[in-house]
């Protein structure tokens, strides 16, 4: 994807349109989205069911909900869930069912604005699901 042209700190939209020989454009409703990627820093709990309806909570830099092609979500592990904006510093995730894993072992925990650019997992941001198999 180029750059934008206002900077890595643009925000809004640009016309997209695409075209396989050259001639026959198609536009995409709402054009392309430029926006800064958001940060996790923190995510609490850090552990809980694998399956069931709690609240995870992540905690960062960046969350908006503002703009035209939004589409909140969260991700532990390869599970991905419904996202909430709270605040540009928190976002509420909820992800019905996930993967267990092996003892000692955790999951990396994600957003993302458009339910495909994650942000980047740290040692801050790993989840404990727990279960029965």
């Amino acid at each position: 994807m180029p750059k934008a042209m206002g900077g890595d700190k643009f925000f809004g939209n640009v016309p997209l349109a695409v075209a396989a020989n050259g001639k026959d454009w198609h536009n995409f409703v709402g054009g392309f989205q430029y926006y800064p990627q958001p940060t996790v820093e923190d995510i609490f709990p850090k552990q809980g069911p694998n399956v069931g309806l709690g609240i995870i909570n992540f905690y960062g830099d960046g969350f908006r909900d503002d703009y035209n092609l939004v589409d909140l979500a969260c991700k532990i592990g390869d599970s991905i869930g419904k996202a909430v904006f709270v605040s540009p510093k928190q976002i509420k995730c909820v992800i019905e069912d996930m993967e267990l894993v092996n003892e000692g072992e955790y999951l990396p925990a994600s957003v993302a604005l458009n339910r495909y650019s994650w942000s980047n997992a740290t040692n801050s941001t790993m989840f404990l699901p727990y279960g029965i198999e």
